[in-house]
């Protein structure tokens, strides 16, 4: 869905190496064992399991022709029927004819701004833990950013959740 969608995850932002090695190489007066901590969650976010994670979210993870397969479908039970009519509905998600983060409005827009807006593209992405050093770090990045600019807004929202 996310890649359907144009979703990207915190690792595709290009300020992300510019945190993380900053993370990694600034001065901090901290305890030892906090120090060994956020170390270990920027190896994690370059090369271990944050960045094996997140990589995995981004692959297209479902069979290949979905429609079709569940149009072939017979359902044995009422679970599988009731199942495969969610299926069925969320497939719009996957498959969609233009991404979610193609809606957006530009409210001044102008032809050659002196500060590019900030896109949908850097104000939704999937986060691996939103509480981490780096995902705080990113998050006042752009806030910081942010103070030159103005936000692109969504033509419409929905609150998504495990029940939506």
């Amino acid at each position: 869905m996310a890649n359907a969608n144009g979703i990207a995850t915190i690792l595709d932002g290009e300020e992300t190496d510019m945190v993380l090695d900053w993370l990694e190489t600034a001065e901090w007066d901290e305890p030892e064992t906090d120090t060994r901590n956020r170390l270990a969650t920027i190896r994690s976010y370059r090369k271990g399991k944050v960045r094996r994670l997140l990589k995995r979210v981004e692959k297209t993870s479902y069979y290949k022709n979905l429609p079709a397969a569940i149009r072939k479908y017979s359902p044995k039970d009422k679970w599988e029927t009731t199942l495969l009519e969610l299926m069925t509905e969320g497939v719009q998600f996957l498959f969609p004819e233009k991404p979610i983060m193609h809606y957006c409005y530009d409210p001044y827009f102008e032809e050659e701004p002196d500060y590019w807006p900030m896109g949908l593209d850097r104000q939704i992405r999937i986060a691996y833990d939103i509480y981490d050093i780096v995902t705080e770090s990113l998050e006042n990045q752009y806030n910081s950013e942010r103070q030159e600019t103005y936000d692109l807004i969504p033509v419409t929202t929905m609150k998504i959740s495990p029940e939506t």
